[in-house]
């Protein structure tokens, strides 16, 4: 995947409206409240993991790595306007919590993104 400089700038432009985005996903991903009754919580966990499962079904915790990878790689090109760095970090901090979330608790997703192919 290759892009120009503008065409990243153009992006980062957006970044509000990413960092939104994913932040709707962290909220969408997160644990359910210890303080919830157990059934509640066991059942609050079932629907997330069913979640979990069909993001990862569709891809998304392949598309997320990607995604990490393309704005670190930004992140130390001295090409990019001044100012865009800082952005550049907080999506990627950002993107790791949505992967995290992704597999946190569900066995299957986490030994999936743990496959040593995955770690090289």
């Amino acid at each position: 995947m290759s892009f120009d400089s503008e065409a990243i700038n153009h992006l980062l432009s957006k970044s509000d409206v990413i960092q939104a985005l994913l932040h709707d996903l962290i909220g969408f991903f997160s644990q359910p409240l210890s303080s919830l009754d157990h059934e509640e919580r066991q059942l609050r966990l079932k629907i997330l993991r069913n979640r979990q499962d069909l993001f990862q079904e569709e891809g998304m915790i392949r598309i997320l790595i990607a995604a990490i990878n393309f704005f670190s790689e930004r992140r130390d090109k001295s090409t990019l306007l001044e100012g865009v760095e800082e952005k550049i970090k907080d999506i990627t901090n950002k993107l790791y919590v949505v992967l995290a979330a992704l597999i946190k608790g569900n066995r299957v997703n986490c030994s999936t993104f743990a496959q040593s192919a995955r770690l090289n």
